[in-house]
């Protein structure tokens, strides 16, 4: 896509703004920063973990099976930060090679780090932030002019273990970069033919998932705009300034590979939203577009065009501390960790837990117990999903008891969380009255309880 001159002024002869762009690097650094580290302080506040979220626990439950007890989670906080700093650095190392205009490197750096996808991703244990880092310097490798441009294989490939999609997208880039540049023409050849074996082995072989998710209940119109109370997403002002920035390179016929990726995006998300990370990438890509094709036109009013630009920036960044403000919300809380040492402590290892599926990481991974089901199981095993959804939602025990008995649930963890969704008088928090049912640790909301075999008192 096109972007516009270096020299074009945005919001009139202004001086700080010209230095800001001058030191956007050193500027937007502790912008990152600030923003990354602002959930964690307040999760420390809380006396909560530094990590948040379902997929923290799922990356960490898997490398606990090579590296067993909790080195990992006592430190793995600073994993996603670490990512987040690299894939910084070297975005302005690949902008320095395309010729980006500091205006729009500018502001859709500045775009990103504001969005709450961008927060959520890298202040979890992600395979996205992951794929960011991975890729960002696989292209910094190929854009390179010297001998170590072949090193590029590593990083792409370590990416194609992420899931079919990340595989899909670095054959698109390659791809981009094949169509838009005369060079390394034998190298992106060799490249792309590994990329499609990694496929192939990927999706016959490992029985990789298109999309490795989701780790949450999925409700696309909810999940995209943050705005509306999600845990990730973009602010509603970016999705209007995309649209400018889309309509604006549609009516000059110009980024139509964007297009190809921008349509590839949302056909991922609407298969699965956890890919909401990825499709933000691109709309906050023609966010920036928009937002400078917006103030580089000539206004009537000069005070109208500053203050509309503040107003934009001002609503940006309210959105963003409004979710920072909730970015803790979403658990484990110390009650909740409590209650899970409880069942790591006081049942025996080969113990069937059922739980919200949301809670089922915190389950596996603090009390090191299995869980019935979770979420990213839905297309691999969704008879669990839906029986899962029956107990939750049958008020009848001669629904609820057979689907208990014949898979051998013994202990059910009810989280706040889950209380917070059920209404107490239907569904499995109804059925929980019956005698058969033995609450075994009640604390703060945390409830454990027993499912008695038939004839046992």
């Amino acid at each position: 896509m096109k972007t516009v001159s270096p020299e074009v002024d945005l919001i009139g002869k202004n001086s700080y703004f010209v230095h800001l762009l001058r030191h956007q690097k050193k500027y937007l650094l502790i912008l990152l920063l600030g923003t990354l580290i602002a959930p964690a302080f307040l999760a420390w506040k809380n006396q909560q973990p530094l990590l948040q979220h379902g997929e923290s626990y799922y990356y960490l439950a898997l490398l606990q099976t090579f590296i067993p007890g909790e080195a990992l989670y006592q430190y793995a906080f600073i994993l996603p930060l670490l990512l987040a700093v690299a894939s910084f650095f070297l975005f302005f190392g690949w902008a320095g090679k395309t010729k980006l205009t500091p205006a729009f490197t500018f502001f859709t750096v500045l775009f990103l780090i504001m969005t709450p996808a961008f927060i959520h991703t890298f202040t979890t244990v992600s395979g996205y932030a992951a794929l960011t880092f991975l890729v960002l310097l696989g292209l910094v490798l190929l854009t390179s002019s010297r001998w170590y441009k072949y090193a590029c294989f590593i990083p792409f490939i370590t990416a194609a273990f992420i899931d079919l999609l990340s595989i899909i997208i670095i054959l698109f880039l390659l791809g981009t970069y094949y169509i838009t540049h005369r060079k390394d023409h034998s190298l992106l050849l060799l490249l792309g033919a590994v990329m499609i074996a990694m496929f192939i082995i990927s999706a016959v072989i490992w029985d990789a998932p298109l999309v490795r998710g989701p780790f949450h209940d999925q409700e696309a119109r909810v999940d995209l705009i943050s705005d509306l109370g999600s845990f990730s997403g973009v602010s509603f002002i970016l999705l209007l300034l995309s649209g400018l920035g889309i309509a604006s390179a549609w009516k000059k016929k110009q980024g139509y590979l964007a297009y190809v990726l921008l349509v590839l995006l949302i056909l991922s998300y609407m298969y699965n939203t956890q890919t909401v990370f990825l499709l933000s990438l691109m709309i906050v890509f023609f966010a920036a577009s928009g937002f400078i094709l917006l103030f580089e036109r000539a206004w009537v009013l000069g005070v109208l065009k500053k203050f509309t630009f503040l107003v934009v920036l001002l609503t940006l960044l309210f959105s963003t501390m409004t979710y920072i403000d909730r970015a803790t919300l979403r658990g484990p809380s110390l009650e909740e960790l409590q209650a899970l040492r409880w069942i790591e402590d006081h049942t025996t290892s080969d113990t069937l837990v059922f739980s919200d599926p949301e809670d089922s990481y915190l389950v596996r991974y603090f009390a090191q117990r299995e869980p019935f089901y979770m979420f990213h199981e839905e297309r691999s095993q969704p008879f669990r999903a839906n029986l899962t959804a029956t107990v939750l939602g049958s008020t009848y025990i001669d629904t609820t008891f057979p689907i208990l008995e014949e898979n051998q649930i013994s202990v059910l963890y009810v989280s706040s969380t889950l209380r917070e969704k059920y209404p107490a008088d239907q569904g499995l928090l109804f059925v929980l009255k019956n005698e058969r049912f033995k609450l075994l640790y009640s604390s703060a909301g945390q409830e454990v309880w027993m499912f008695k075999k038939a004839g046992v008192r």
